[in-house]
C-alpha cells in the first residue's frame, strides 16, 4: 500500500506485503505441522544430529507462532536452546586435533618423498 504524504511532497511505502514463494501451495497450520513432523521423524531415523536439530527447530518455530502466554515462553526457551546447540555443532569445516595432526604428517611425508 502506498500512502501519499502531500505535506512532504513524497510517497511513503507502508506495509508492503510480498509473497516470498508464490509458486508454493498454501498449507494450513495442521498440514504444516504434519509435514514438519514427517521431516522430524525422517531426520531422527536417519541419525544425523544436525538434521534432527534443524527439524526440531522448525517444529518449535511453528509451535511458537501459535502459542500464547506461558506456553509461548516455554516454547521460546526450547527454541533458543535448540538454536544454541545447532550453533555449537561443527559445520564440517572445523577439523579435530587428530585430523590436523594427520594432515601435517601427510604433508611432511609428501615433502620428504619429493626430495
Amino acid at each position: 500500500m502506498v500512502i501519499d504524504d502531500v505535506s512532504a511532497g513524497h510517497s511513503l511505502l507502508i506495509n508492503r506485503v510480498v509473497d516470498p514463494a508464490p509458486s508454493l501451495p498454501f498449507f494450513s497450520p495442521r498440514e504444516s505441522m504434519a509435514v514438519i513432523m514427517s521431516e522430524l521423524v525422517s531426520a531422527v531415523e536417519g541419525g544425523d544430529r544436525r538434521k534432527s536439530l534443524e527439524a526440531i527447530r522448525d517444529k518449535l518455530a511453528v509451535e511458537l507462532s501459535a502459542a500464547e502466554g506461558r506456553d509461548a515462553a516455554a516454547v521460546a526457551k526450547e527454541l533458543r536452546a535448540t538454536i544454541a546447540e545447532l550453533e555449537g555443532l561443527p559445520d564440517g569445516k572445523e577439523r579435530s586435533a587428530v585430523d590436523e595432526l594427520a594432515s601435517r604428517r601427510a604433508d611432511r611425508l609428501a615433502d620428504a618423498a619429493g626430495r
